[in-house]
């Protein structure tokens, strides 16, 4: 399609979609499924056909009124509230001056973050900025998996903790989204890997790449684990708090949950800092090279179609989900 066809679909006014809905903080049972409108694409922008779209805790606190339900201006559940950020699809059209896509390439991307995506939808807009092409090899499925976790993972151990080659990672909890993909981005950095969970997850952590498996129930990894260069919180609880017993004089507690505080009695010059993932297209870019090598490939342990979007939340709400969720369309 040339780009003058592409600029004229971008200019035919508003298409709809089926969308996720709420009109009330209330849980997954608040969402129903309906036709809404979604406007052409402006400068900056394209329309996705979405294929994928991965579930994430913050859908679900989002969906119970917390999550960024505070972040969000006033009136936009009333006038419907649609979630989602990850989103793998097709793009359909561009807005004015888009030359970065053309119809028919299929992207991926953590969308607008933690402004609303929308991609609990069959069509979304997106700012080109926010997308990355998938790989010819990689399924559409995995691609949907990918930006949240993904992004997270790269941010906390690469933008923040600075993780290289040779230095140690304890890392709390890694079954879940962001932990799984933290695991494989660690031991390609040529980091020694580190893990707490529950001992019935050890096979699966150990085919990820984990050099170490700590029961979290049987055993005190700060009575186990070496000086560690960077811990990784991704669990609720006192994991975090009694991680500064390990760690190495001018290391770096990272967590995506509370803010990690340097106490009295802390390494000399360590140092805590909390993660919220940022949308980063360039970083997908990133990440779309480790898995077009089979590098980083994320466990999807169920999927649903988007009328399945109430019982997929509530089954992460459930706890012990492996990997991720994914709507897919």
């Amino acid at each position: 399609m040339t780009g003058t066809t592409a600029t004229a679909l971008a200019t035919t006014g508003t298409t709809t979609a089926r969308a996720a809905v709420q009109y009330t903080f209330g849980g997954p049972s608040a969402i129903g499924i309906e036709e809404i409108a979604i406007p052409a694409p402006g400068p900056g922008q394209a329309r996705v056909r979405t294929t994928a779209a991965g579930i994430n805790p913050v859908d679900l606190k989002t969906t119970q009124g917390g999550g960024i339900a505070g972040m969000l201006p006033a009136g936009t559940v009333e006038a419907g509230l649609t979630l989602g950020w990850d989103l793998a699809g097709e793009v359909v059209a561009m807005g004015e001056g888009v030359t970065s896509v053309q119809p028919g390439d299929r992207v991926f991307g953590l969308i607008g973050f933690p402004a609303l995506g929308r991609t609990f939808a069959d069509h979304a807009l997106v700012a080109v900025g926010d997308i990355a092409p998938i790989p010819e090899n990689v399924p559409d499925l995995a691609a949907g998996a990918i930006p949240l976790v993904g992004l997270t993972a790269w941010q906390a151990l690469f933008d923040v903790a600075g993780l290289t080659a040779g230095q140690t990672l304890l890392l709390h909890g890694g079954t879940g989204g962001v932990g799984h993909i933290a695991i494989q981005l660690a031991k390609h950095a040529g980091a020694q890997v580190i893990v707490t969970a529950s001992a019935r997850n050890r096979d699966f952590l150990l085919g990820l790449g984990a050099d170490e498996v700590i029961d979290y129930r049987t055993q005190r990894f700060e009575e186990i684990v070496p000086d560690v260069d960077v811990v990784f919180n991704t669990v609720e609880g006192d994991a975090m708090d009694r991680s500064w017993q390990v760690l190495k004089p001018g290391g770096i507690v990272v967590s995506i949950l509370a803010t990690p505080e340097v106490p009295a009695g802390a390494p000399e010059e360590a140092r805590g800092h909390h993660v919220f993932v940022n949308h980063n297209g360039a970083e997908m870019a990133q990440l779309a090279t480790l898995m077009a090598t089979g590098t980083l490939v994320p466990t999807v342990q169920r999927t649903g179609a988007l009328d399945d979007l109430p019982a997929l939340l509530e089954d992460l709400a459930g706890g012990h989900v492996i990997g991720k969720l994914v709507v897919t369309f």
